[in-house]
């Protein structure tokens, strides 16, 4: 059983690195065919009304500031509304008002629709904030990004691109265009570049990967435009899942509109300064992940689309299980490497190579950023650390996804903090996860040590690896980094 539950864990990470293999090398065969998308030009042509929602939660710190950016963008006053969709219970209120009122008195359509009740969260203030939305098209930024004044004008032109291909076949209207996020504190600290150099595998590779070759893909919550007339068509933001956004993007593409990737357009947002807070927030997506596999696999597996497109939309619903199959490794390996030669089958050491894969896609993503291969070698030991760490995290929070009746809570990450201002950072709870990855951490480094001592160095290796990314996000965490 041992051997079994091993091997199985052992092929399911190959195939979910294959998978990321898959996605660059489409990335590549994009880049090689130079298939650039060249989007019309807005000039002299019809400018539709657009509605920019912006969902808030006790975010001070950059509420001002996300406020500001979108209500100074170079477009059409009598065409841009702008709606600030606040649910905060702290100052955020008073600041997002006072805010609103200044661009009003500008001249400005910007109103702000505060509710006493959270009901759905942001899939909630979002489809309320519908309501009353005049746009033909809908923006969505998160409160810690802030559009360039030209974002709008360079993003609108994409919904009349006739090149890109859609998942099910069918020529349907581009239904939201995902424009590429950036991060204004990347430098703040290690974590925050370790954080950064995770996000842009998905962002730099992943995401133009799908999009240039018609595979299911999915709106990232923020920086990005949708077409109302597909919004509502698809049955709306719904408040069923913590992840609205990726469930939205597939029940679109499922029906036949098409999506756009732009890595063109920069959408400057911020990681969370943090890693608990990192943490939290991956756990929440982890969970939200795994709720909407329960929802979407079976629409997947019954869609008109070809068997590899359904196969790759699988895999991108399932992802987070990654961090599973990972922390069943971390188990299974220092037993496995005690029992008699032979008993594991020679072939997994073939499969073990793939692990070789998402790390090429890293650096691929790296150079993507034109950044050079000293920063990478400098900043991917945190960047493993923290991914193998968070298994015990994940793990937890695809199956609260995958079991639970309830929708969970939303735990909203701190923004717009930087190190120097860690003191106004709202206060994380102690994760009691915190002492099974201790456990975990303390069996890896004891596993290491042993298989050290008879020469079984690869799985001391393997061991190795482990223990420093279970007992390293320990330390992050008791040291509230």
């Amino acid at each position: 059983m041992l051997v079994f539950i091993h091997t199985i864990a052992s092929i399911a990470l190959a195939i979910y690195a294959a998978h990321e293999g898959a996605l660059l090398l489409l990335f590549l065969r994009y880049r090689l065919r130079q298939t650039t998308i060249a989007p019309s030009t807005l000039e002299g042509v019809y400018l539709p009304a657009v509605t920019v929602q912006i969902p808030l939660f006790n975010e001070g710190e950059v509420t001002r500031r996300v406020i500001a950016a979108v209500c100074s963008l170079s477009y059409p006053a009598s065409l841009l509304q702008v709606q600030v969709l606040d649910d905060s219970t702290d100052c955020t209120k008073d600041v997002a008002c006072a805010e609103v009122s200044r661009f009003r008195s500008q001249g400005i359509d910007v109103t702000h629709i505060h509710r006493a009740q959270r009901t759905g969260f942001k899939a909630g203030a979002m489809r309320n904030g519908l309501h009353s939305a005049t746009g033909e098209f809908i923006g969505v930024f998160d409160a810690d990004f802030a559009p360039a004044p030209d974002w709008l004008l360079r993003a609108l032109p994409y919904f009349k691109c006739d090149t890109l291909p859609s998942p099910t076949g069918r020529h349907c209207e581009i239904g939201f265009v995902q424009t590429c996020w950036d991060f204004s504190n990347r430098q703040a600290s290690a974590i925050t570049r370790a954080e950064s150099m995770m996000l842009d595998m998905h962002f730099k590779i992943e995401q133009p990967a799908r999009s240039a070759s018609g595979l299911l893909m999915n709106f990232n919550g923020s920086g990005g435009l949708w077409r109302r007339a597909c919004i509502d068509s698809s049955g709306g933001w719904q408040t069923d899942t913590l992840a609205e956004d990726l469930d939205l993007s597939y029940r679109s593409l499922l029906m036949g509109w098409r999506a756009c990737y732009v890595t063109a357009i920069p959408a400057p947002g911020e990681v969370v300064p943090n890693f608990s807070a990192f943490k939290s927030q991956q756990r929440r997506w982890s969970r939200g992940s795994a709720q909407n596999f329960k929802k979407l696999a079976g629409r997947v597996l019954q869609a008109p689309i070809p068997p590899l497109k359904r196969i790759a939309g699988l895999l991108h619903l399932s992802g987070y299980l990654i961090h599973a199959f990972l922390l069943i490794l971390t188990i299974t390996v220092p037993l496995t490497a005690l029992l008699p030669t032979g008993s594991i089958p020679w072939w997994l050491g073939i499969f073990s190579l793939s692990g070789a894969l998402p790390m090429i896609t890293m650096f691929a993503a790296h150079a993507e950023r034109r950044r050079s291969l000293s920063s990478f070698l400098a900043d991917v030991p945190m960047a493993i650390m923290i991914g193998v760490g968070m298994s015990v995290s994940n793990t937890v929070g695809w199956l609260e996804g995958l079991i639970s009746r309830s929708t969970g809570e939303w735990i909203q990450s701190p923004k717009g903090q930087t190190l120097d201002r860690r003191d106004s950072t709202p206060a994380l709870t102690v994760d009691p996860l915190i002492l099974i990855e201790l456990v975990v951490g303390l069996y890896s480094l004891a596993a290491a040590v042993y298989l050290g001592s008879l020469g079984i160095w690869i799985s001391a290796g393997s061991c190795a690896i482990y223990a420093s990314g279970f007992l390293g996000v320990v330390a992050l965490q008791a040291a509230r980094r």
